[in-house]
């Protein structure tokens, strides 16, 4: 096979067929006699396999033996990394109903995410909220609704000497002020406490909270009712989050 040709099979196609090939000569499995058993494969199949692989210039083949390349390894490394990536969205694809499909949530927020869904146990994503709330020395919020225990919870916090800096929409306002004066009146008056005003859309909750060993990112899915929450600690994506509750945060209007 000619490299160029229309026979030779596109590369992304390519590792979607022949991808756990590499994950098996990377992990030492060289030789073909042992891709045939690792891989429960005919000969003819792993020699057709090997070759697509070679003519594509991820492996190099030795006397009987077979090797990854530089490219290879680099193509192993994309290919596992989408792979593990699609399948982290999958995981959340219950959850993220709640979100408005022009939410501009990052493919980080799933890698090595936790989530809670709300399916069989509707506060369960909220307990998990509430938990990282009363463990946190400081938070950053993005607040597309308003959850009365969790108010309460944000006041007496507050009340404590919380850092929080929290972004509310208009609509959370007005019920703040209707029905929640108290915590309000906590946030205006506390040297430690911010509540701002965005007139953008919040199509999710978003909690960035620092804990005594880690910062933690909490994506809270729906507007009411909430579909569920993810959780990471993973830096990439607290970062993003980071960058997410900054951009919001500029724009708003601090109350008080």
């Amino acid at each position: 096979m000619v490299p160029g040709t229309t026979d030779e099979p596109d590369l992304v196609a390519l590792l979607a067929q022949r991808g756990d090939y590499l994950e098996s000569i990377e992990s030492g499995v060289t030789e073909k006699r042992a891709l045939v058993d690792a891989h429960d494969a005919s000969r003819s199949t792993v020699d057709r396999a090997v070759r697509q692989l070679a003519d594509a210039g991820l492996v190099d083949r030795t006397h009987g033996e077979v090797a990854l390349t530089t490219t290879g390894r680099l193509a192993l490394d994309a290919y596992t990394t989408f792979r593990d990536r699609v399948a982290a969205i999958d995981d959340a694809n219950d959850v993220l109903d709640g979100v408005d499909d022009s939410a501009d949530l990052d493919v980080r927020l799933f890698e090595n995410a936790t989530v809670i869904e709300a399916v069989h146990t509707p506060q369960k994503p909220m307990d998990e909220v509430a938990t990282v709330l009363r463990e946190a020395a400081e938070v950053r919020v993005l607040a597309p609704l308003v959850l009365p225990n969790h108010v309460a919870l944000y006041r007496d916090r507050v009340d404590d000497g919380l850092d929080a800096d929290v972004v509310v929409t208009g609509a959370v306002l007005d019920e703040l002020v209707a029905n929640h004066q108290d915590a309000v009146e906590t946030f205006i008056r506390s040297d430690d406490a911010t509540l701002s005003l965005t007139n953008n859309a919040l199509p999710y909750g978003l909690v960035v909270a620092s804990l005594d060993d880690r910062d933690v990112v909490l994506v809270v899915c729906g507007t009411g009712p909430v579909s569920g929450v993810l959780r990471n600690d993973d830096p990439d994506a607290v970062d993003w989050a980071m960058q997410r509750f900054d951009s919001v945060r500029d724009d708003a209007t601090r109350l008080g």
